[in-house]
């Protein structure tokens, strides 16, 4: 069972306790009747990696992680003045809701207004109040009603207004007792909003504790990692990918854990945020699982995203990571988290981004992780192993379930495990990195977690193939000079495969009743049905060859092009 941050919204006075930046603490309930005293927390040493021209990937390179002086603000919390719930509406279809006395800071807020119907469906929306009144109509009849104000802050001199429901907030502003909203260390200002520049500099937001969705918006098109309480919810936002174009400036995520009564909000990359949202979860609706899935540039997403683009990549086009995608195989019962960073392996996804999930994640959500690649290049074995067991080790004891992935197979290492040539149909064994893949196994078997053996899937599909075909349709590929641009990343249509063959594996063990050493099972991952089609390619022979493949559907990210 989910933990829940569950609140009466009454006029009455809570008090919260907790310590800003106390890593690891995954409680958000509220104490009442204390105070919070929030601190400005270490750095993490969140990083983003730089290019190195003799890596396979990019390393995580650390940044300097010196302690900010510390910023001890004390406040208290009436809740009737940041939401109001009414469990008795009784069947209305409409409703009025004064929200005069809510903190608005005399902008033209928005309001999130979560409904949920007498037949158990729900309803989120946003709304504007008139005079002080929130006039809701509703489509069938209700039973409870949550509203709750939408926190949108403008940084700097970036050109949204209160007349649109922003909160405007100078560069100049610190954050102290005297303000609800500043910032800490030193920013700079910037035409579009407000340079952050690194993880010791926070733009704070004084809220009460609980679920939030955020919404972060930069000013241009460069990667940056995005943390709230020092803990990453998004990582190389922003990044490009082979065969991406375009601009994609705004991110979201969802039940962003708030604790110690303050939102800190920093950003590694020297990037410039223009506004940052948050918005309420409401405790009327039990939170989704999600499914976080973390690992290196084979998994993580690129930019702009797939809605988009333009157009639907044929083969060979458009970097693409399989943690990207394969939200597009589960229902919209669950969340996918893509968390996968270019250049990291074991040890530095742990350092730098792994605090994100003890912040954030819930008993019942699922923790992905694939490894290897870099870790052959940058650390060892027996590290990744010892970093591997870490975090399985952190999971269990918040609830969460883990699950291993080993590297998949790739056209540059159509090797054996020895590192010998193979032939265009010959099973790949990964060469180098065969010894990852099997300390991965045996981690699995050893500690009783589930395996998602991508090296194995992908080998098997592979094999049926080609390499050529692999190389040409699955990697990045150059077809007006016939040239391989890239044969160790993914094009959409190979991280779209390979999420597809890690999701029939998921369903094939969730109709088996599979469950780890623990008694956890995997049916929590919401997928869509299994289908049955035929698939149609030409190998490297000029053969065309006819593939029954049965697997997961998916949703089309690139429906809404085909319907034009």
């Amino acid at each position: 069972m989910h933990k829940r941050y569950l609140m009466a919204a009454v006029a009455g006075l809570f008090v919260l306790a907790a310590a800003c930046g106390n890593k690891g603490n995954n409680d958000v309930t509220p104490t009442p009747e204390a105070v919070v005293t929030s601190t400005a927390p270490e750095d993490t040493g969140v990083a983003l990696p730089t290019e190195s021209p003799k890596a396979t990937e990019t390393p995580e390179l650390q940044e300097p992680s010196p302690t900010p002086e510390p910023t001890r603000v004390t406040r208290t919390y009436d809740l009737s003045e940041y939401t109001y719930v009414n469990t008795e509406l009784n069947g209305a279809t409409e409703t009025a809701v004064d929200v005069s006395g809510m903190k608005t800071y005399g902008v033209n807020a928005d309001f999130r207004v979560t409904v949920v119907f007498t037949d158990g469906e729900a309803e989120v929306f946003t709304s504007k109040a008139e005079n002080g009144v929130l006039k809701l109509e509703f489509s069938k009849p209700a039973a409870a009603a949550e509203v709750s104000v939408v926190f949108k802050y403008s940084l700097g001199k970036d050109k949204n207004t209160e007349e649109d429901g922003f909160i405007k907030v100078p560069w100049t502003t610190k954050y102290d007792e005297t303000c609800d909203a500043g910032f800490i260390g030193n920013v700079d200002s910037d035409t579009k909003g407000v340079k952050l520049r690194s993880s010791e500099n926070y733009f704070v937001a004084a809220l009460p504790d609980g679920f939030y969705d955020v919404t972060v918006r930069k000013a241009e098109q460069a990667r940056s990692t995005l943390c709230i309480n020092d803990g990453a919810f998004g990582v190389n936002v922003g990044i490009g990918g082979t065969g991406r174009k375009g601009s994609d400036l705004t991110f979201s995520a969802k039940d962003i854990v708030v604790t110690g009564g303050e939102a800190r909000f920093s950003m590694v990359g020297d990037t410039v945020v223009s506004y940052i949202e948050f918005a309420r979860v409401s405790s009327l609706v039990p939170r989704k699982t999600h499914i976080y899935i973390a690992g290196d540039s084979t998994i993580q997403t690129y930019y702009p995203r797939e809605n988009l683009l333009r157009t639907e990549p044929g083969p060979g086009e458009a970097q693409t990571g399989w943690g990207q995608v394969f939200g597009y195989f589960t229902t919209d019962e669950v969340i996918v988290d893509g968390l996968g960073a270019g250049g990291t392996y074991a040890k530095s996804w742990y350092e730098g981004y792994f605090q994100g999930i003890l912040n954030n994640a819930q008993a019942g959500d699922y923790f992905i992780i694939q490894e290897g690649i870099n870790d052959r290049t940058y650390s060892s074995t027996e590290e990744m192993e010892e970093y591997l067991r870490l975090m399985l080790t952190k999971c269990r004891e918040i609830g969460v379930i883990p699950v291993l992935v080993t590297s998949q197979q790739t056209a540059k290492f159509w090797k054996s495990a020895d590192g010998r040539e193979i032939g265009e149909f010959d099973k790949p064994e990964g060469s180098g990195l065969n010894a990852f893949m099997v300390t991965i196994r045996n981690l699995a078997k050893e500690t009783g977690t589930f395996l998602i053996d991508n090296a194995e899937l992908t080998a098997q599909w592979y094999q049926k193939v080609g390499r050529t075909y692999v190389e040409q349709t699955y990697h990045i590929y150059d077809f007006a000079n016939n040239k391989s641009v890239d044969s160790l990343h993914s094009s959409y249509r190979g991280s779209e495969r390979i999420a597809e063959l890690i999701a029939t594996d998921i369903a094939m063990k969730i109709s088996e009743n599979a469950a780890d050493a623990y008694g956890n099972t995997l049916s929590g991952i919401k997928l869509h049905p299994v289908v049955t089609y035929e698939m149609q390619h030409v190998n490297a022979l000029g053969e065309t060859v006819t593939e029954t493949v049965t697997a997961v559907d998916h949703e089309d990210p690139f429906a809404h092009l085909k319907n034009n």
